[in-house]
């Protein structure tokens, strides 16, 4: 009986296109880039003083961000209007928001 041995692995490359570790007499000649979606969530608790520029720096980098939620979970502080001043201000900014 002949010993058993596991298949050689073929190490990942670090890019930002897909290959998958495979044999390379298998891998294609053409690697297509992957299609990257980043979703950005904020949860919050009585933390308006900082969610301002927290919003707000999520907002500068948004082209490169697919979905941003805001999720508070029922502040006093008035986290719940500044949020809803920030999704106003910019529609479609903030994906989906909610404080409860």
């Amino acid at each position: 009986m002949r010993p058993t041995t596991p298949p050689p692995h073929y190490p990942i490359p670090s890019s930002p296109h897909l290959l998958i570790a495979s044999p390379p007499h298998l891998r294609s000649a053409t690697i297509a880039p992957v299609p990257v979606k980043i979703t950005v969530v904020t949860p919050s608790y009585n933390q308006a003083r900082f969610l301002d520029e927290t919003i707000r720096s999520v907002l500068r980098q948004r082209d490169q961000i697919h979905e941003y939620f805001v999720i508070d979970g029922g502040s006093t502080d008035g986290s719940a209007d500044l949020i809803r001043r920030h999704a106003e201000a910019s529609p479609g900014a903030i994906d989906w928001w909610t404080s409860e």
